[in-house]
């Protein structure tokens, strides 16, 4: 019971304490999934580059990401502006996807990636919002 808990309020937001705000795909997957009719692994895979370009940003400490970079995607950091490594990364990223086909855009594998009325039948399921 207090996994299910933590689970729920971690992807909320409720239970921050204090942390700064972090960039959370869970929300934008599971409305990827439902809207556009995507599997959990298409809707996380398509947000990964979006996110990934967001929390490098948003990061103070990019050591991470340069390790990730370097280890995953090969792009060294040598003395590259913080943008242009972005940059060059998600360049790297990209390749990869297309070496194992993996769609890069939600358009390329969505049933109908521009379904007006279900969008409003979506919105509208939540009831209304005072």
């Amino acid at each position: 019971m207090y996994l299910l808990l933590n689970s729920a309020l971690s992807l909320s937001g409720i239970n921050d304490l204090g942390r700064s705000f972090d960039f959370v795909p869970y929300p934008l997957q599971s409305f990827a999934q439902r809207y556009l009719g995507l599997n959990y692994p298409q809707a996380l895979t398509g947000l990964f580059p979006y996110w990934l370009k967001e929390i490098y940003r948003a990061s103070e400490d990019k050591a991470i990401f340069y390790r990730y970079f370097e280890e995953i995607l090969h792009v060294k950091k040598d003395a590259k502006d913080d943008e242009i490594l972005l940059q060059e990364a998600l360049a790297a990223l990209s390749k990869l996807y297309e070496e194992f086909h993996i769609a890069f855009c939600y358009r390329d594998i969505a049933k109908d990636p521009e379904d007006y009325q279900q969008l409003v039948d979506i919105i509208d399921s939540f009831g209304p919002m005072h």
